[in-house]
């Protein structure tokens, strides 16, 4: 899974932003631990993942341990695998159910990119980049 995603990374421009909830003090550090335990970190993993554009909503909103969940309910946005919980993931992997966490990586994903969208049209003053 986590090379799946360097893979994706290498397509992202440099101009492009990442967007996340939480990404920056869990799912960046995560990737850069699994690859140490992989053995699996090079200069040139460490260089890419240090040169993109990332933007934390977690961070935006307030570091304030509110789940991505409950700012999604606040704006109505519906996830499209409502029944994939973060909490489930350990399972998961447990029973070799990969794609279940595949489809709630791509749930969060796409669930923050539509909450930037609607926070950046709310508040347009907030995301002069």
């Amino acid at each position: 899974m986590i090379f799946k995603c360097l893979k994706v990374l290498r397509y992202i421009s440099p101009d492009e932003i990442i967007v996340g909830y939480n990404n920056l003090k869990f799912d960046v550090p995560f990737i850069i631990a699994r690859l140490e335990v992989l053995g699996k970190m090079k200069p040139e993993i460490w260089s890419m993942l240090h040169n993109k554009k990332w933007f934390d909503l977690y961070q935006l909103l307030g570091n304030s341990y509110r789940s991505l969940t409950f700012w999604l309910n606040k704006f109505g946005i519906k996830r499209a695998f409502e029944e994939v919980k973060g909490s489930n993931v350990p399972k998961s992997y447990r029973i070799g159910n990969y794609k279940g966490i595949e489809e709630h990586n791509k749930d969060n994903l796409n669930a923050s990119e539509e909450l930037f969208l609607r926070l950046q049209n709310q508040f347009p003053q907030l995301f002069k980049f």
